[in-house]
């Protein structure tokens, strides 16, 4: 966005979705022909969505690590989308408001994920849930630097706000990362798919609660205070589960899974 502009950019994120539904024709797979009979033998063998539901919830709130890692997950993805939502009205706080900012912000975000995923190639966490309160401390604190720098010189903004973005990407990718790592490994193989629809359905909550939120409180105190107060709301999760996290630790089963795809992180 930075080097080609706004309008390229849109022309560029439009030809990617076309391409991508273009791509999907060549997939190949095979046609299946349904009858009535075997539609209604396959809804009495499928459970509800809430019956799915209830399965996946009941096997995480006996597991002490994956509930915690999913109020860390979730909080991190309801600030990230009150954040991201409100960016545009932050920037207007900036003198002559420079577009290129956002571009840079966002290509910084882009390199910390990226960097994170090297390095996760290769640390192994004794603590699953240490990466996590870490993630949610540091993008907090990040959040709240963005709405504390806003008012610098320019050329001070231009400088950190990308350097934001990759501390902020880097630990969100950790925070992302490591949460679906431990849920793997602690859930079995066999109930993988109700404790991932579980979870997938609780952060696309999260995220909705997110985007609206973020519109409501900035209309009515402002872009900077809800940056404030949603980056404090992370750092009061991460001090919390960092300072309790080996009673949060305890209790729960780890249930390898049979691919061993994540046998370096540790449970």
């Amino acid at each position: 966005m930075s080097t080609i502009g706004i309008e390229w950019s849109f022309y560029i994120d439009s030809l990617s979705f076309i391409l991508s539904a273009v791509l999907l024709f060549f997939i190949p797979g095979k046609m299946r022909i349904e009858t009535s009979d075997n539609v209604e033998k396959e809804s009495e063998r499928k459970p509800g969505f809430w019956a799915q539901f209830n399965e996946g919830f009941s096997f995480i709130k006996k597991q002490p690590k994956i509930i915690t890692g999913l109020v860390i997950l979730s909080a991190m993805i309801l600030v990230l989308q009150i954040c991201d939502s409100q960016f545009a009205i932050l920037m207007r706080e900036i003198p002559n408001q420079p577009i290129m900012l956002l571009g840079w912000l966002m290509a910084g975000s882009g390199l910390g994920m990226a960097l994170a995923a090297i390095y996760l190639n290769k640390k192994v966490f004794h603590s699953p849930l240490l990466p996590l309160a870490l993630a949610s401390g540091v993008v907090g604190i990040g959040y709240i630097l963005c709405a504390s720098f806003i008012h610098l010189p320019v050329i001070i903004v231009m400088i950190s706000y990308p350097l934001l973005g990759i501390i902020v990407g880097f630990f969100c990718a950790i925070g992302f990362i490591q949460f679906n790592v431990l849920a793997q490994k602690t859930t079995p193989n066999h109930f993988t798919g109700r404790v991932f629809g579980t979870i997938g359905s609780i952060t696309t909550l999260a995220a909705v609660i997110g985007m609206v939120s973020g519109g409501v409180i900035s209309e009515l105190f402002g872009a900077i205070f809800t940056f404030i107060l949603a980056g404090s709301l992370l750092v009061l999760v991460g001090i919390i589960v960092y300072i309790g996290r080996s009673r949060f630790e305890g209790g729960d089963q780890i249930a390898e899974s049979d691919s061993g795809t994540h046998s370096k992180a540790q449970g």
